[in-house]
């Protein structure tokens, strides 16, 4: 979900595996949340971006009802950006106990998420 590679699955798996089964479904369950988490925001990442496309195309400009249109447009870009902010707030909190409990950092195609 996140795009690790093989080899940074193992390395986890190793090392937090090392100590106990626990520990290692533990982590598992933190990162199962933070991968969620990370998926959603991208997924609201995605549909913003679908939206100002299609929200900067001039041509809407002459189509009838504009006004009405704008408005819509205004409320759902408010929307949008009000879903990006909750996501982004789930990502950060997802990624505090990474970081804290197993000394970790989220990676998205092998660069770090924050």
């Amino acid at each position: 979900m996140l795009n690790m590679t093989s080899a940074g699955r193992l390395d986890r798996v190793v090392r937090y595996g090392a100590n106990s089964c626990e520990a290692l479904e533990n982590a598992v369950k933190l990162w199962e949340t933070a991968a969620g988490a990370v998926a959603a925001r991208e997924t609201c990442i995605l549909k913003l971006e679908r939206f100002e496309r299609q929200a900067s195309d001039p041509h809407r400009f002459f189509h009838a009802a504009l006004g009405a249109r704008l408005k819509r447009e205004e409320h759902q870009r408010a929307k949008l950006h009000e879903e990006l902010g909750e996501t982004t707030k789930a990502v950060e909190e997802a990624l505090i106990p990474l970081e804290e409990q197993l000394n970790d950092i989220a990676e998205v195609g092998g660069r770090n998420y924050r």
